[in-house]
């Protein structure tokens, strides 16, 4: 769909609008009102009829298509990775509709590996000046105290946090320039060292307040994100408060710090009475609160979604509202996990026993020889070749548990968790999407590269 129709009479180029009734562009888009025309609509209220976005997709096409390409990127070394993250992020916003119609992901492969590439030349050299600069200054601190030096030499990690938030924050706004619905653009404005100066400050805040200010800077960051967010010309909003988060940060926090408390406990104990009953019921309160924590950052996790979503919108008109059910959400997170595990632990098993099977060589194996200590090359290659179908049988047999497992991943975590998610979100007045003008194309050159490079990516984005 192209983003301009035949141009006015004068010449220049109109824009389209579309017809909600016929879901075409049509004609040309109307003026903006003036001051003689009727009066707006009331600002935005939570009224109107709200109605449910979809998502609809095929589980069975996205197992298979996720198995052959992770076929495809363990055989090309990783590098078909890019184009099987563009594949899935095409299938999932094909799937997610809104009043009938899809998104549309418009990035390409090609793209993401040229930032990755053009990423990893400017990190090495920032990364170089700043380390060399680092270690410079730091070990001039630290004299010959052999502690100091250690400590200056571990403060150059700190050189890759400023990175990691500008990355957060360059990733998304790829991602939103490549998500259309009926040919407009979504798209992020600048800021990428606004949001990466405001992270650095407000983890600061969380550190000294160990952990208890995360939420708020949790909300702030993503508010910042989100007041920078267009749908074509329309502008989101985050709203909301801060210490909504909190009432599901708090059992995180509690789960932590029973951890710290076994761990305390257990070493008391063994200090003043040894190994003893204490240092069981310490073991078990640990992994104990293991287990909690764990289910805690799942529960916080989707509970900031419906939080977030809860109080958004999209310019004054268009109202979003989220009835996310988390517990349900967080159960089918943990019964898809044990399923995962369950099939690749007996997959494992089963190849292993191919292995077994195939293995037939492995008596002729004369280890000493293989290790070279007979000093006769021809001695180890026999060796090695009498290897080859064990070797073979390891290598496919793994390969194909890591391949179920990526595959599994996505069809019983990620497809079931967005459809909860999608179906939960409700917009109010959706039709006001319609006046939406399209926005300019952001060419995001490095593609989410330096998400790549530090292991920040947000993979199919969902």
């Amino acid at each position: 769909m192209s983003d301009t129709t035949a141009g006015g009479g004068d010449g220049s180029p109109s824009r389209p609008r579309w017809d909600l009734e016929r879901y075409e562009v049509v004609g040309e888009t109307p003026p903006p009102p003036t001051e003689d025309d009727d009066a707006p609509p009331p600002q935005f209220a939570r009224k109107g009829r709200p109605e449910n976005a979809d998502y609809v997709s095929d589980g069975v096409d996205l197992f298979w298509k996720t198995l052959r390409m992770t076929f495809y990127t363990i055989l090309t070394a990783g590098l078909y990775r890019f184009w099987m993250i563009t594949a899935l992020r095409r299938h999932y916003w094909s799937g997610i509709k809104i009043q009938g119609d899809p998104l549309e992901y418009t990035g390409r492969g090609i793209e993401k590996i040229l930032g990755f590439l053009l990423a990893l030349v400017i990190l090495a050299i920032y990364l170089g000046l700043t380390n060399v600069a680092l270690t410079f200054v730091g070990l001039s601190v630290a004299g010959d105290d052999p502690y100091l030096q250690n400590a200056a030499l571990s403060v150059t990690i700190l050189a890759t946090m400023p990175l990691i938030y500008f990355a957060e924050y360059r990733g998304m706004r790829y991602l939103l320039s490549r998500t259309k619905w009926r040919g407009i653009r979504f798209g992020l404005g600048p800021g990428s060292w606004g949001y990466t100066r405001r992270a650095i400050l407000l983890s600061i805040l969380t550190v000294l307040t160990a952990g208890l200010a995360y939420p708020y800077q949790h909300f702030k960051l993503v508010k910042f994100m989100t007041d920078r967010s267009w749908f074509g010309d329309q502008q989101f909003h985050q709203d909301g408060k801060w210490w909504e988060l909190f009432a599901s940060w708090i059992w995180i926090y509690i789960a932590a710090g029973f951890i710290g408390l076994a761990i305390w406990g257990m070493s008391l104990a063994s200090e003043t009475r040894g190994l003893g009953m204490d240092i069981v019921v310490g073991i078990v309160i640990y992994f104990v609160a293991i287990i909690a924590l764990y289910f805690t950052i799942l529960r916080y996790r989707y509970a900031a979604f419906k939080v977030f979503w809860s109080n958004r919108r999209l310019g004054n008109d268009v109202i979003f509202d989220c009835d996310l059910d988390v517990k349900n959400v967080v159960n089918v997170y943990i019964s898809g996990t044990i399923l995962i595990g369950f099939v690749a632990t007996v997959i494992a098993g089963m190849a292993t026993a191919v292995v077994a099977l195939i293995g037939l060589n492995t008596d002729a194996v004369n280890l000493e020889t293989l290790a070279g200590e007979s000093g006769d090359p021809g001695a180890v290659f026999d060796q090695l070749i009498a290897l080859g179908p064990t070797i073979l049988a390891i290598a496919l047999s793994y390969l194909l548990v890591f391949a179920l497992i990526s595959a599994m991943t996505q069809v019983f975590l990620t497809h079931r968790i967005l459809l909860r998610k999608v179906k939960s979100v409700e917009i109010s007045n959706p039709r006001a999407l319609s006046m939406s003008r399209q926005r300019a194309h952001d060419e995001a050159s490095e593609a989410g590269g330096f998400a790549d490079a530090l292991g920040v990516d947000l993979g199919a984005g969902v």
